[in-house]
């Protein structure tokens, strides 16, 4: 993936090599539709951890002392809700909560001794997934499948709630910002842990490193242009991307030439590139 155009207008191309509109198939505007529900619960996970983190640094001196391993978030209905826990053996415990909207915290508390520390069985998967797509061994082994993240920060991870309870855990792994004005566009892996622990599907979503940002777009560009390889539509990292840096993205399927934009959290076919503007 990499980047072509920061666009004031989708092609320069002379009137007789004008894009055309074709229809979708249902079956793919499934798969973009899905790509939008995954690519929202990404973006709304990763602000809900964001801001319950620092709600956590201020309400506890020394978190790592006291125990916490990790974090897994989970939808509610006012918003979501942050989960911080430890771990005694290979059972998780509750050692901070904080209900979130977006990066605001509706309140917090840590979670004292004497209260119900239990994590619910799927709470439970979602720990153990996470732990199991952070081993070292399963790191090196998704090296050898083309996950290469594209900063040298700490791998960031979105884990989100199975589809039904004995479905698979989705895990992502996600190259982290260098900066706060940074959003990497390649760089990050999906992993699918089963309830007894084995990975049964993996992915990458992009085949090179891309940072979009945004202070590198010109006020007038309606869109930064990708192009995409591994897919026939854009994905829910296209989706995430486009939520947390405001911009939108048009995502050039290649070498197909259909044309895709991604914005507030929608995904949507626009029209399709004929080869001869393509081989230009």
């Amino acid at each position: 993936m990499w980047p072509l155009l920061l666009l004031a207008g989708i092609s320069s191309a002379s009137p007789a090599d004008k894009s055309t509109v074709i229809p979708r198939p249902p079956e793919q505007l499934a798969i973009a539709a899905e790509a939008e529900r995954l690519g929202r619960d990404i973006y709304d996970f990763d602000q809900a951890a964001w801001g319950a983190t620092d709600a956590m640094a201020a309400a506890m001196h020394d978190y790592a002392a006291a125990g916490v391993k990790g974090w897994i978030v989970e939808r509610e209905p006012t918003g979501a809700v942050a989960i911080f826990y430890g771990q005694d053996k290979a059972q998780p415990y509750k050692i901070f909560v904080a209900h979130m909207q977006g990066q605001k915290v509706v309140s917090s508390h840590i979670v004292a001794a004497g209260e119900d520390r239990n994590l619910t069985p799927i709470e439970q998967r979602m720990v153990a997934a996470r732990t199991i797509a952070l081993r070292r061994e399963t790191l090196d082994w998704l090296q050898k499948q083309d996950f290469h993240p594209c900063t040298s920060g700490s791998i960031n991870t979105v884990v989100l709630p199975p589809a039904t309870p004995e479905a698979p855990v989705p895990v992502y792994l996600l190259t982290p910002q260098a900066s706060l004005s940074s959003f990497p566009i390649g760089g990050h892996f999906r992993i699918d842990v089963a309830a007894d622990g084995s990975i049964v599907r993996s992915r990458a979503f992009a085949k090179s490193c891309i940072v979009l940002d945004p202070r590198q777009v010109p006020a007038d560009a309606r869109m930064f242009l990708v192009s995409h390889l591994l897919d026939q539509q854009p994905t829910e990292i296209h989706v995430w991307v486009a939520l947390a840096s405001h911009v939108p993205l048009g995502v050039l399927i290649a070498p197909h030439g259909d044309i895709w934009t991604v914005a507030d959290g929608k995904v949507r076919y626009m029209s399709t590139l004929p080869a001869s503007s393509l081989a230009k």
